[in-house]
């Protein structure tokens, strides 16, 4: 990573490449930086990703894998599919495929500017998300003092977002700790913001990352799932948001009735109805990309009990992204779209117990409470960890690249 000045001209691209570096990682916890224009949020991210983008083709380094092809193609015949059925739009549609095709090519150009150093990458993400849970501690009684915010969101949206963003920095340090007790420091600072963030979601995907780290020690299989299932037993007792949560959504997943519930259960509830009529039409290709908020339109009034919540400005909460990307992928996309993201995770998972197979296993737990509970197609965080992910299953000898200062596809 590091590189000798011959001339201005080197100084200059080293620059440029430092500029995109030190803006990319800070900007993946930027969430709760955004505009609202023409009902639509415009985060700060994207203007961040733009800006850098046409500094990536000034380098040279913009680069497109076969993968990337593939799931443009695949994004693209979903809309074209719903346009043509009439359960699409070509504004829904052009808004979701270019967000997924931009950011995508983001960041695999990113980490090719990287040198596919995945170990490089995945560490400074981590040490910046300690950094964000460190904040996150120093400002919680402020928010609580002057905004009403009991619950830890550090600089991010809510403290959903900052569970699901930092959740794999903290299997990251966990991973550290075990193997050579480093990272002990930053490993607390996590364990700590998490347990203050009070995320449902969080305390989940924690369960299952105990899960995945107990399979390295001997008797992991039989010992970690009594001491989880222990764990889940003590946060239920004491998180009271974590146990009306989980009561209000088993009871509610049961009838599919929403009277009653709270908000977060809500949400899920009613796209899981929604998802259910949209793929009872449509059950292999889904309805088409974007298309989530036209099918709660349609069928947001075959909920039960949804009633009980017209007037309110929560009716349509989560409309556009179904409050889950399971559920969306689903309803868009159908069952072939399930079926390629199930794929994904399987084939380029990397095998092992060492410490690069463990920022896979360490993702596995992002993959999880993102289909479990956010729906974004392109939040900031997301594709970072996808190309990452793919990555470190393909060794570099394996990755056709074009010659420096071109662009090309490999």
């Amino acid at each position: 990573m590091e590189y000798v000045v011959e001339d201005e001209a080197t100084a200059a691209m080293i620059t440029l490449r430092n500029v995109i570096i030190y803006t990319t990682f800070p900007a993946i916890f930027s969430s709760a930086c955004y505009l609202q224009f023409g009902g639509v949020d415009l985060q700060l991210f994207y203007f961040i990703m733009l800006f850098n983008l046409w500094l990536m083709v000034h380098l040279g380094t913009i680069w497109i894998p076969r993968g990337l092809v593939l799931l443009i193609t695949v994004v693209a015949l979903s809309g074209a599919i719903g346009i043509l059925r009439g359960t699409d739009t070509v504004p829904l549609f052009a808004k979701n495929f270019f967000g997924i095709s931009i950011s995508a090519l983001y960041f695999c150009s990113f980490l090719r500017l990287l040198s596919f150093d995945v170990e490089y990458c995945f560490r400074t993400y981590a040490r910046l998300a300690y950094y964000v849970a460190l904040i996150g501690v120093i400002l919680l009684p402020f928010q609580a003092v002057f905004y009403g915010k009991d619950r830890l969101q550090s600089v991010l949206s809510e403290p959903a977002m900052f569970a699901i963003t930092c959740l794999p920095a903290l299997f990251y340090f966990a991973d550290q700790w075990q193997t050579n007790r480093s990272g002990g420091r930053q490993l607390f600072v996590l364990a700590l913001a998490f347990a203050l963030a009070g995320s449902s979601v969080g305390f989940l995907g924690i369960l299952l990352g105990l899960c995945i780290f107990g399979t390295r020690y001997r008797y992991g299989a039989a010992l970690v799932p009594v001491l989880v299932g222990a764990l889940g037993l003590g946060i239920y007792s004491i998180s009271r948001d974590f146990r009306l949560r989980l009561d209000d959504t088993v009871k509610s997943s049961k009838t599919l009735d929403v009277e009653g519930v709270n908000l977060s259960t809500f949400s899920l509830v009613a796209n899981l109805v929604v998802t259910q009529r949209a793929l009872s039409e449509h059950p292999l290709m889904g309805a088409g990309i974007g298309s989530h908020v036209l099918s709660h339109q349609r069928f947001l009034e075959d909920v039960l009990g949804v009633d009980t919540w017209e007037g309110t400005n929560c009716i349509d909460l989560n409309a556009s992204d179904a409050s889950s990307l399971l559920l969306r992928v689903l309803s868009e996309m159908g069952t072939l779209g399930i079926v390629l993201v199930g794929w994904f995770i399987w084939h380029y998972r990397r095998p092992g117990n060492d410490h690069l197979s463990f920022i896979n296993k360490s993702i596995w737990i992002y993959f999880f409470v993102k289909l479990l509970r956010a729906g974004h197609y392109f939040s900031p965080e997301q594709f970072l960890f996808i190309v990452v992910y793919a990555a470190n299953n393909v060794p570099f000898n394996r990755i056709a690249l074009p010659k420096r200062g071109t662009t090309g596809v490999a």
